[in-house]
């Protein structure tokens, strides 16, 4: 299987500053088949926020997106049921 090779060109296209590429890059390696997941915050201005977040350790930034993931999926669409959200679409 291969490794996931993130393209640091398209970073840059996204918004992410050529100096911090990289950085979003190896976070994007760590993190895999998380990013994959439906409702993930994938993007690469988000995955910078985390980088910056945790001192560009990407180890410590994984560990935080990893953790604000697993909050946001227990809780956001529990919430989003309480207060009749998914009703009011119909």
């Amino acid at each position: 299987m291969a490794s996931f090779q993130p393209n640091l060109k398209d970073l840059e296209a996204a918004g992410v500053p050529a100096a911090e590429t990289q950085l979003v890059g190896d976070l994007q390696t760590t993190l895999g088949a998380d990013l994959a997941k439906p409702g993930a915050l994938a993007d690469p201005t988000t995955l910078l926020r985390f980088v910056r977040a945790r001192e560009k350790k990407i180890d410590a930034a994984a560990a935080m997106w990893r953790a604000s993931d697993a909050w946001r999926r227990g809780h956001v669409p529990r919430a989003l049921r309480d207060c009749g959200a998914f009703c009011d679409a119909r």
